[in-house]
């Protein structure tokens, strides 16, 4: 959808331009709001975002002020220098003045899409803004070509990717982005019967911010309609056993806060997956991984995961400093947290998200290699599973905001 936002103050012109918008053929990929003076659009531009902004030339800055035109062009600058305003990618200039229209050209002509001069006798606002329209949604479905239908990320190549690999989905090692990322293109065929593209990631290192920004460029780049992890964490003593797999549907930084008077104060974020992703999870697991027949050899658990910088290895200090964060936390990893931000950070549109860890240890002393392969290996043979089934599902849920 195209988010055009209209600063007019006179409702006869807004009628005009709303009017002409709702009854064209491209009414259905457009959303309008409006503002009808500067502080009004200000307010709305510092919570919002738009794709293209509308802005009259004359107008008040408050609404029962007097329109003027350095009214427009002082919010036209702050637009362009404040950094507490959502910059609007396309601002087109509106006006019923010819005077207005060439003082505006040559102070911004080089920084708008246009101006346009709205009135009764000629058409050329009309094209001005179809052409617009046009060219905007003729990029948004450019880009959505490039689209792939998942992005599956792991924190190494060993040994988390390495068992993505083994999946038999035909996979390719590409190159599109240079030697920045080690990504493997596969294919893999839904409930539907329908081929489905995925992209598999490592991560350049572990941790939060490594698996963030990564994830947060390639959801740029390719605009991922799921985007998911495996691997393998740490299970709090008695909430699962080795090689099961904990689905992580919250998760937070166990390590944020601030040190205040001498103590670490620890405030902590949580990030959970949409409600429509945990009635999905909850349905596939109820089917897939009951408690009583369940034909796997290793079971499944969805719950609250902690993530954090540092390797835990001492029990004690996990319970006392997780358990009084979220007394439900099933276990501990390092870069949930970081995907999950990145993927809900999204603005454009809303990818479903989700990670599932094997366990191959307990935080404790007794923290070993032992496990790390099985647990990886069980959290692959999870997420291929959830995606071929659910797969359909969460392309039906898919929306481009």
């Amino acid at each position: 959808m195209i988010r055009v936002h209209i600063l007019e103050d006179t409702d006869e012109k807004f009628d005009k331009i709303q009017d002409f918008i709702t009854s064209s053929h491209i009414k259905d990929t457009i959303t309008i709001t409006r503002s009808v003076d500067a502080t009004d659009c200000r307010n709305f531009l510092s919570k919002h975002e738009a794709d293209v902004l509308l802005l009259d030339i004359i107008i008040p800055h408050l609404k029962d002020a007097e329109p003027q035109a350095s009214t427009g062009f002082m919010f036209l600058d702050e637009i362009q220098e404040a950094e507490y305003l959502n910059k609007p990618k396309y601002i087109v200039a509106i006006t019923a003045f010819e005077e207005a229209e060439e003082e505006f050209n040559d102070l911004y002509g080089n920084d708008v899409w246009s101006v346009l001069r709205v009135n009764d006798l000629d058409s050329k606002w009309q094209d001005g803004l179809l052409r617009l329209f046009s060219h905007i949604n003729s990029a948004n479905k450019d880009a959505f070509n490039d689209s792939i239908d998942v992005l599956w990320v792991c924190a190494l190549m060993q040994p988390e990717l390495s068992e993505v690999l083994n999946l038999n989905w035909n996979w390719q090692k590409i190159t599109k982005f240079g030697r920045s990322y080690n990504l493997y293109a596969g294919k893999f065929i839904d409930k539907s019967g329908t081929e489905r593209t995925c992209w598999a990631v490592p991560a350049q290192r572990m941790g939060m911010v490594s698996t963030a920004v990564m994830t947060q460029y390639l959801i740029s780049k390719v605009q991922p309609k799921a985007i998911v992890m495996s691997g393998i964490c740490a299970a709090l003593p008695g909430e699962a056993d080795l090689d099961d797999v904990i689905v992580s549907d919250c998760c937070w930084n166990y390590e944020s806060g601030k040190w205040k008077n001498g103590q670490f104060e620890y405030s902590p974020h949580q990030i959970s997956i949409e409600s429509s992703s945990s009635a999905m999870l909850s349905d596939f697991i109820l089917h897939h991984f009951p408690n009583e027949g369940n034909k796997h050899d290793f079971n499944v658990k969805a719950g609250p995961t902690a993530s954090g910088s540092a390797v835990v290895a001492d029990s004690k200090r996990a319970q006392e400093l997780i358990k009084t964060q979220n007394r439900k936390v099933l276990g501990l990893e390092m870069e949930i947290y970081g995907l999950y931000e990145a993927a809900s950070a999204t603005t454009r549109y809303a990818p479903f998200f989700l990670a599932a860890k094997g366990v191959c240890d307990f935080a404790d002393e007794k923290k070993g290699d032992d496990h790390q392969l099985s647990a990886s290996k069980s959290s692959v043979t999870f997420m291929n599973e959830f995606l071929t089934e659910k797969f359909p599902e969460i392309h039906s849920h898919f929306t481009v905001t």
